[in-house]
């Protein structure tokens, strides 16, 4: 799969926008059957690199688009859903920008608050904005910044603190993981956690073992302050380096919510393997001097040695949580087991379906009711047993 033009040089974005295009899509038409709105907060807007026009480039141009196209096929079958829109930018140049684009897009099906200034400065408004929903409304938030700072846990969490909530954020490891352990950055660090033992506790851990630490630390902490059931993470692979740029880190109370992003995590994964690949070939010269243009056209890549490593060394940590988590409680439903083990990034809906049909053939679990010619698949009431 070809880069389009308007990403080359920012892989990564791609990637990443691969994996919102894809989620927000089926997002749109699950949540829009059963939901009056979708209450959608951009809390870092932009634009800031955008070559497509109608900003298709930019994480607020896409949704809007996604979800206008979701909101046309419910009207299709007779569903009527009401999409708001509230989006945050402090650049003077790119809230003009946003601006500009917000009042061409405003009917009378969709609404788009535009707020000026930094987003810990609008929690007040961005509050009253999703309190004026009316009827069932279902509310998203999407925390994509430049930086590491300028939207603590304890802040953003009660936003989501609401049944019918998703929240996805970027975590930019790559920076993070380099100034953690420095003094001067320590309360950004506890704000930006919620929790003062985390550049203590952090020090211990050294390379990518204190990046997932430190992911695996903020996925819990957003659980617990916003009470969500479930919170799963995504990696996503610097464009022409073999090293992770950064996460995605989702929380969610519906175990479709979980199936449905680690599939569109499945899918940028591999959309981000060709990706990388293009890049790599762009930034390697050949013996002229000149950097190499040819075959961007090709087929999806193999995956890159860090992705092989660091996938194998996800999965072999997530089929050992699935091993503690039959042990603990010896009768689970599928839904958790599922869920919980898909809070590793890089795990897939299929690896679990074959570790559990694994231990099925082993006769190590049972599962109730029996399986027959069916296939686990959440909100089925599969529970699975450990074998006496």
């Amino acid at each position: 799969m070809a880069v389009p033009d308007a990403y080359r040089g920012r892989e990564q974005t791609y990637i990443k926008h691969t994996l919102l295009s894809e989620y927000l899509d089926r997002l749109g038409h699950k949540v829009g059957s059963q939901w009056d709105s979708i209450n959608y907060v951009d809390c870092f807007a932009g634009p800031w690199k955008s070559a497509e026009p109608d900003y298709r480039d930019t994480s607020f141009g896409i949704a809007l688009h996604v979800l206008s196209k979701c909101q046309e096929n419910l009207s299709l079958k007779g569903k009527k859903l009401r999409l708001r829109f509230c989006f945050v930018e402090s650049d003077p140049q790119s809230f003009e920008k946003l601006s500009a684009f917000a009042a061409s897009k405003r009917t009378d099906k969709i609404e788009i608050v535009v707020l000026k200034g930094e987003f810990e400065e609008h929690l007040p408004q961005i509050r009253q904005f999703l309190s004026k929903a009316t009827g069932s409304p279902f509310r998203f938030l999407l925390i994509d910044p430049k930086g590491w700072t300028g939207f603590a846990l304890k802040k953003v969490a009660p936003l989501v603190e609401d049944r019918s909530a998703e929240i996805l954020v970027t975590m930019m490891t790559y920076h993070i993981r380099r100034f953690v352990r420095q003094e001067e950055h320590a309360t950004q660090f506890n704000e930006l956690f919620a929790d003062e033992a985390v550049v203590r506790e952090a020090s211990s851990h050294h390379g990518t073992a204190r990046e997932r630490f430190l992911v695996k630390r903020y996925a819990e902490n957003l659980k617990r302050l916003a009470r969500f059931t479930y919170t799963t993470t995504a990696a996503v692979f610097r464009a022409a380096e073999d090293t992770v740029h950064y996460y995605l880190i989702f929380g969610t109370n519906s175990p479709h919510g979980v199936v449905v992003f680690k599939a569109a995590e499945q899918l940028a994964f591999e959309t981000g393997e060709s990706a990388r690949g293009e890049a790599k070939k762009r930034k390697r010269p050949d013996l002229s001097g000149q950097v190499e243009f040819g075959a961007l056209t090709e087929g999806l890549q193999a995956s890159s040695e860090i992705a092989r490593t660091l996938r194998r060394t996800y999965r072999d940590e997530a089929r050992r949580k699935l091993d503690v988590l039959l042990q603990q409680r010896k009768s689970i439903n599928y839904d958790d087991l599922l869920c919980l083990v898909l809070e590793t990034p890089l795990v897939w809906e299929a690896d679990v379906e074959k570790w559990v049909h694994d231990l099925i053939g082993a006769g190590r679990v049972t599962v109730d009711p029996a399986l027959g010619r069916k296939r686990l698949r959440v909100s089925s009431r599969f529970v699975i047993k450990l074998t006496p």
